[in-house]
């Protein structure tokens, strides 16, 4: 299959398949614009949803097209790799949290121009909630958010690490507090906070602490989100054609942290993609971002991207194995997806799924969708504007596949425009955590010097107290 090097016309075509017509076998494929109305893959494991995933992928970057894909797994994101022509390897941005030889920066609280810090906020909550949602309470939303706001209005570069200075040290508080241009945050650090009875003030803050502190103590999850400059530019991303590839394998790093990882990227893309508004519309750039076993990095802010992307050129390409993996809470998702998606492709799928697929693609004989061979699909496309009806096909091979061995070249490429050394990293957030306002730090000399001086007249020196006994948390409590 032969490719132009920079296509990046209204008319591209990305191939799917193949097509049975009078016989003969047809290609086939969606155009840039009817691309913007998104693409849904469902369909069992081990059938060819990778396979797919890669080839669209691939044609994307041959294009010159900028593209992202998440991988839970980490296969798919090497092959990729590995695939990447010469000529865009300076492009690649390659996210590996497992790479041990440096590390991707990312400050959830870095904002870029024109984006508001209330919400960055809402985006990050959504994010803590979700992956937190065992602990969740109004109580632990509200003190976050009143946090978050205060750090990212902030003058100095905070991370979220940040939170744990604030509840530890009241000067430092105080010291944020008084740069925060929102009244009510500004109300409730140097006025409410303060008024806490001492037992409430733990309780409040000890789930809180917990959670954070569980995030850097995480040396890898540590070391990417406690960089005060991210060494990544989201914007950057979207709006000069680069391929940003996330290898969040769960063997290597962890079920959670993959969730929680995907999750913040999803957030990180949705911001910049909406902060396109600043750009007029005739030069905002497609953007193609592919999420495999997508239900893992969703919330109910991912209708908001189904809803709106399109009009902003972010054009997405999810896919899952089924849709029991879309929980009762995720409902408000299904509905968004068969609502605004405009190509939906199964595979092989179980006959509960199929059954609601057959009413969907309006096709009677939902047995079809369960005797799918390798690599067979029904797919119902949005062409030209306008839904047409299903048909059955057969998915292309793997592409490219003479141009293999780059992912070596890329790796060390990506690593030393985009990572820096764990040593570094570590320095810094030392550095952060210790560090004290000056004032603070005299008052404690001073205080440290009266002490000195109060022993040697042999006088018990005051205000000395035991720490405080632990005491059961409920972190259920509400404000």
């Amino acid at each position: 299959m032969t490719t132009n090097h920079a296509l990046q016309t209204d008319d591209h075509i990305n191939y799917l398949g193949l097509v049975e017509l009078e016989g003969v076998h047809k290609t086939f494929g969606l155009g840039q614009g009817d691309r913007r109305r998104h693409t849904y893959i469902i369909g069992k494991s081990g059938m060819g949803k990778s396979t797919l995933l890669e080839n669209m992928i691939l044609q994307d970057i041959y294009a010159g097209f900028g593209c992202c894909y998440i991988d839970p797994l980490g296969d798919s994101a090497v092959s990729i790799i590995d695939r990447i022509p010469s000529y865009r390897h300076k492009d690649v941005v390659y996210f590996n949290p497992s790479d041990k030889s440096g590390s991707v920066g990312i400050n959830l609280l870095e904002i870029a121009n024109g984006q508001s810090p209330s919400l960055i906020t809402s985006e990050i909550m959504s994010i803590m909630e979700r992956v937190w949602s065992g602990v969740w309470s109004p109580r632990m939303e509200y003190i976050l958010t009143n946090s978050l706001i205060a750090l990212i209005e902030n003058t100095e570069d905070h991370t979220l690490m940040g939170c744990m200075k604030m509840f530890n040290d009241p000067t430092f508080a105080d010291k944020i507090a008084q740069n925060c241009k929102n009244m009510v945050v500004k109300q409730f650090w140097t006025k409410e906070y303060p008024a806490f009875p001492p037992n409430y003030k733990t309780e409040a803050v000890a789930a809180i602490q917990n959670k954070i502190g569980q995030l850097f103590t995480n040396e890898m999850v540590g070391q990417i989100l406690g960089q005060a400059k991210s060494t990544i530019n989201f914007e950057d991303i979207l709006n000069t054609n680069k391929i940003f590839i996330c290898n969040l394998s769960k063997g290597q790093i962890g079920e959670s942290n993959c969730n929680l990882m995907g999750s913040l990227i999803v957030t990180k893309i949705q911001l910049a993609a909406m902060n396109r508004a600043q750009i007029p519309a005739n030069e905002r750039k497609d953007f193609y971002l592919y999420i495999d076993e997508f239900q893992n990095f969703v919330n109910d802010s991912f209708i908001t991207i189904l809803s709106e992307a399109r009009k902003f050129r972010l054009n997405l390409i999810i896919a899952h194995q089924y849709l029991g993996q879309l929980s009762d809470d995720d409902d408000k998702i299904k509905q968004a997806i068969f609502g605004n998606v405009g190509t939906i492709i199964s595979f092989q799928v179980s006959k509960k799924d199929a059954e609601y697929l057959g009413e969907e693609f309006q096709i009677e004989l939902f047995q079809y969708f369960q005797n799918l061979g390798l690599g067979q699909v029904i797919i119902k496309p949005w062409i030209e504007q306008k839904q047409t009806s299903a048909f059955f096909a057969y998915t292309l091979r793997d592409l490219y596949q003479d141009y293999k061995g780059n992912y070596e070249k890329c790796r060390l490429l990506s690593n030393k425009l985009y990572t820096r050394k764990s040593t570094d990293i570590q320095k810094e957030i030392t550095a952060y955590y210790k560090s004290e306002p000056k004032d603070n730090a005299k008052a404690r000399r001073n205080q440290k010097r009266l002490e000195e001086f109060l022993v040697k007249k042999g006088v018990e020196p005051t205000g000395s107290h035991n720490p405080p006994v632990d005491e059961e948390v409920n972190d259920q409590d509400e404000v």
